[in-house]
């Protein structure tokens, strides 16, 4: 019975990303603890194996006999009472979800993106050994722990057939290596030779290349200068747990310390982002600007000043450029809105997108308080935000593999690769990213290619789940 209870409990964590489900859920699976007379610290030393278990839903209205056997025997009445809450807490969720706006379509969200909870977008990763890791069971490797990192293992994941994004700096300014933003220059890997070092820039690079775009196709960037006013999670969790503790002590009017920053960042400006350099540069300056030319053009020239601001998350960006032919300001708003990634803030009511308000929790760069320059028509000036954690960094890793899953598809599924693994199921996690992508014909295609090949049970209620999942969202 203790097992069967800690089950129930999981399926509150399984579902926790959701604030609104959360409380509506924990008095649901009390109740049930009390009616029959579990406490409930019995539960919390098993919450990891059970959470395995759970993972392996067929669908979200039921859960596989399979899956309840590796726990132990349950009575018949034990197993439905199971299956019962289950079924509950599951339609619960989905009722709340539904009146969220998380799956709902909006100028700043972009499309719809599968819901994570659902156990088809779930797989439980087993944290292993870095140094003992065998990189030929994998065909994409993340890496983020740092350039030192990257610089021992990359090397090695190659080496085993398995490319690697990296999202340190090591990479970045070598020659011989891409570094990609997608929806600028995305089509370098269509060309790329695998497996291959793909290198992810900066986080301020990253949102500042996005909204620069338009105006390079249209008008031909000749000089950019920027100044950033980045958030402090770019430093890292500590950064952010200090500025809370600094802000904290000065309205308690208490002694102030800091660790992170040379000085208080609370209620402060610093001019400072990594090591100042023998030039006077900042590190994060110069990486503004080597990555920015080597993204568009080496003739471009960019110069940079970096400012770290007392905000939590999301980077803003005043940027004025230079081009070589006369800016039209109503064909780069036309083209803004035809960009992928890229939302003009240009009503009465929404002209001027904030890190709070816009960027944060965002995959999209919002660009606003766009303008031509008073004394020359080849110059422009505008404001931009992006959500330094999304768009800087996890998000742009995701774009790069979603790309290299479209352009290279018929490399990752080729039997070649054994690191694939089952050639249905490479097909089904095809399917799903391309539905992450908002790319509803394609994934269709794939998954009838499924339904060709023979699936077993499993195999087949995942794709007709992944085909229910694409005809609720209306695709």
């Amino acid at each position: 019975m203790r097992k069967l209870i800690v089950i129930l409990a999981l399926l509150l964590t399984y579902t926790n990303s959701y604030t609104q489900d959360r409380e509506q859920m924990r008095q649901m699976i009390s109740e049930y603890m009390k009616k029959i007379g579990i406490e409930d610290d019995q539960i919390q030393n098993s919450m990891m194996l059970v959470r395995k278990v759970m993972m392996e839903y067929v669908n979200e209205m039921e859960i596989s006999e399979e899956s309840i056997k590796k726990l132990g025997n349950y009575s018949d009445k034990q197993r439905q009472a199971l299956k019962d809450l289950a079924k509950k807490l599951i339609k619960l969720r989905s009722e709340n979800r539904s009146k969220s706006n998380f799956d709902k379509p909006n100028k700043r969200q972009g499309p719809a993106r599968p819901d994570v909870g659902d156990p088809i977008f779930e797989k439980i990763i087993e944290i292993e050994d870095l140094q003992l890791f065998d990189f030929s069971k994998a065909s994409v490797a993340f890496f983020s722990a740092g350039s030192s990192v990257a610089e021992s293992h990359a090397s090695q994941a190659i080496e085993k057939g398995c490319t690697v994004i990296d999202n340190s700096s090591f990479f970045r300014n070598r020659d011989d290596l891409e570094l990609i933003v997608p929806e600028v220059n995305g089509s370098r890997l269509e060309d790329l030779n695998l497996p291959a070092i793909i290198a992810n820039p900066n986080c301020s690079t990253a949102q500042m290349v996005v909204a620069l775009k338009p105006f390079h196709d249209l008008f031909n960037i000749k000089r950019v200068d920027v100044a950033t006013y980045q958030s402090v999670s770019g430093t890292g969790q500590s950064a952010s747990d200090e500025l809370k503790e600094q802000s904290r002590k000065i309205l308690d009017g208490e002694e102030l310390s800091n660790n992170v920053y040379p000085v208080q960042i609370a209620f402060n400006a610093l001019p400072l982002a990594g090591d100042i350099l023998e030039n006077n540069y900042s590190e994060e300056e110069m990486k503004l600007t080597t990555e920015t030319k080597k993204i568009f053009s080496d003739d471009i020239e960019v110069s940079a000043t970096c400012v770290r601001v007392p905000v939590q998350r999301g980077h803003g960006e005043v940027i004025h450029l230079e081009t070589e032919k006369e800016i039209n300001l109503e064909e780069v708003k036309d083209s803004i809105n035809n960009q992928n990634g890229l939302i003009l803030c240009d009503s009465d009511e929404d002209f001027f997108p904030t890190p709070v308000t816009h960027a944060e929790k965002s995959n999209e760069v919002f660009i606003g308080r766009l303008r031509k320059d008073l004394w020359k028509d080849n110059r422009a000036n505008f404001w931009i935000v992006s959500d330094n954690l999304r768009k800087g960094a996890a998000w742009n890793s995701y774009q790069i593999l979603s790309s290299l899953i479209k352009n290279k598809s018929h490399e990752l599924l080729n039997d070649e690769y054994a690191e694939v693994g089952d050639p249905i199921d490479a097909r089904l996690n095809l399917a799903v990213s391309y539905i992450e992508m908002g790319k509803a014909y394609d994934a269709k295609a794939i998954i009838y290619e499924v339904f060709d090949l023979s699936p077993n049970f499993e195999q087949k209620n995942k794709a007709d789940a992944l085909l229910q999942k694409i005809n609720d969202q209306g695709s």
